[in-house]
């Protein structure tokens, strides 16, 4: 082999040593790509136009958002912006930047629930989940409710949306209830990116704890179930179990008293 024949084939080795290097560079990796977080509201009433606040990490540099339903459609609002959470320790949970956006529902939404995602220059985010409101009876959570005294009456066959609003808040509803009947609640809010990380406890009449929940995995919801002992009136508190709170720590609480008879 040739002095010429190898310098010419070592630069062209090298030239495309030097395209590949490129490529590479040019190529984005995981960690440029946008992430969402959560949405707020991430609660969504079908049939109408929503307003909601994507909240994530470099959302202030994406170009589109997409709704992959294919009877919804989905809009950026404005420009997104840099964001700082209230407290440093809700950074990993909500992100430095927000974006508003427009999402526009038919109806009927097959499952009652959503995904979208927002791209940027380096790529799409992973999709967030949002839930769709079905049939059920919406209540919204009213202020005051941290303590016994004020505490919000739960309806039967209804759902309250509620948020954790500051650190160390508590909201409390109460119900009336009577012995043996079954008692089951569920607080939604991991499962949709809400930072919130609930604990529900339940209390009599006399500020006795009557069963607190158990700690639940991270996508999942919190639930307690329990039957209950004595007849009269009953509190259910629900709180971060950090004691940390925003306008960001939403959740759904969903109720139900199963009719059981009184044992004897």
């Amino acid at each position: 082999m040739t002095t010429k024949y190898i310098g010419s084939l070592t630069l062209a080795l090298a030239a495309l040593t030097f395209v590949d290097s490129a490529s590479a560079q040019k190529k984005p990796s995981e960690k440029d790509r946008p992430q969402l977080i959560l949405a707020d509201p991430f609660t969504l009433k079908p049939g109408s136009s929503n307003i909601v606040k994507l909240h994530g990490i470099k959302l202030d540099s994406i170009t589109d958002v997409r709704c992959h339903d294919p009877k919804s459609t989905a809009k950026l609002r404005g420009k997104p912006t840099k964001s700082a959470p209230p407290d440093a320790k809700l950074l990993p949970l909500v992100g430095d930047s927000n974006v508003e956006i427009e999402l526009i529902l038919p109806k009927e939404v097959p499952g009652n629930e959503l995904t979208l995602s927002v791209t940027g220059p380096d790529g799409d985010s992973d999709s967030i989940r949002l839930l769709v409101n079905d049939e059920k009876r919406m209540i919204e959570e009213k202020e005051p409710n941290n303590g016994f005294r004020y505490a919000q009456e739960l309806v039967a066959d209804a759902v309250i949306d509620g948020k954790i609003q500051s650190n160390q808040d508590v909201d409390v509803f109460c119900f009336d209830g009577q012995a043996g009947r079954r008692f089951r609640c569920e607080v939604i809010s991991r499962r949709y990116g809400s930072p919130l990380d609930p604990i529900i406890t339940l209390f009599d009449g006399a500020g006795n704890i009557v069963r607190a929940s158990d700690e639940s995995p991270r996508n999942a919801s919190t639930s307690l179930s329990t039957v209950l002992p004595r007849d009269g009136t009953y509190y259910v508190v629900i709180q971060d179990a950090h004691d940390l709170g925003s306008a960001l720590h939403r959740y759904r609480l969903q109720f139900q008293l199963d009719e059981t008879k009184k044992p004897r």
